[in-house]
């Protein structure tokens, strides 16, 4: 569906869940951030926001 979107459209990355009781490592907030990249190609990754899900 993101794929789809216009291009215009920059979509936040939200890179720690904090619906999780789980600390989650540098690494893991860094995988989550290149899938989603991966998703939405680096032109259209143009913020990340240290929470999502709010």
């Amino acid at each position: 569906m993101l794929r789809e979107t216009g291009l215009h459209l920059r979509p936040g990355i939200g890179g720690i869940d904090v619906k999780s009781n789980i600390v989650e490592t540098p690494d893991d907030v860094a995988r989550r951030i290149e899938a989603a990249v991966n998703v939405l190609g680096p032109e259209r990754a143009s913020w990340t926001y240290p929470v999502g899900g709010f």
